[in-house]
């Protein structure tokens, strides 16, 4: 193992996907780089055993794990690749590593092993709403990048698109990232930004129109 970060969700998943999103919550991780309770550092020794038990000589790999009241850890998933929505941006915020190249840096030298730089908190949002309907106003990322406290940001719907009942976990409308000087000055700072996402919506055949604040609980 040459490199690995810990990033913990502020939401339970498995309600998430349930209910499909439908509720105004931070829909978020957080990448914790010190401050680790014997929770996190069971998770990371399984998470070793698990890479090398399935063989993987060179790669990366995104590994969920879920952590219940009593503090038991038990495994959820692990995928031979990269995190999807915000997980790239937000590590190499973190740690100046871009989980991408850095494993085809590793594929193409073999004496090669990443550099991890900053080690900050950072959080990412994955942008999602309770509503469904065609949008007729969304904030744009650029107006989410303006806000001092946001460091990156993208916007993967547009007015005039439709926000249907999930496929998968979510339909997802873009994402933003925070840092912070602790685990909860970053969500501090997600959960501000949040409160300034607008999204206007309107019925799919109807004139009239919702306007939706994207402010979480």
């Amino acid at each position: 193992m040459v490199f690995e970060l810990l990033s913990e969700y502020t939401y339970k998943l498995l309600d998430g996907v349930l209910e499909g999103f439908r509720y105004n919550e931070l829909v978020a991780s957080i990448s914790r780089p010190v401050d680790l309770r014997d929770s996190h550092q069971q998770m990371l020794t399984y998470n070793q055993q698990l890479l090398s038990g399935f063989g993987l000589r060179c790669g990366v790999a995104h590994s969920e794990f879920y952590l219940t009241e009593d503090g038991s850890v038990y495994f959820g998933e692990v995928g031979a690749r990269v995190g999807g929505v915000y997980i790239v941006p937000m590590v190499e915020q973190a740690c100046g590593l871009h989980l991408a190249r850095e494993w085809v840096r590793m594929e193409l030298d073999s004496n090669y092993y990443p550099a991890p730089r900053n080690c900050r908190y950072v959080g990412g949002v994955k942008i999602t709403s309770p509503k469904r309907g065609r949008i007729t106003a969304l904030s744009r990322a650029e107006e989410l990048m303006s806000l001092d406290s946001v460091l990156e940001a993208q916007m993967w719907k547009a007015p005039g698109d439709l926000i249907v009942e999930p496929v998968n976990s979510a339909d997802v409308l873009g994402y933003y990232l925070c840092a912070g000087t602790s685990f909860e000055d970053v969500y501090t700072n997600l959960r501000d930004v949040y409160g300034h996402f607008q999204l206007q919506t309107e019925d799919v055949g109807a004139t009239q129109q919702e306007l939706c604040p994207m402010t979480p609980n």
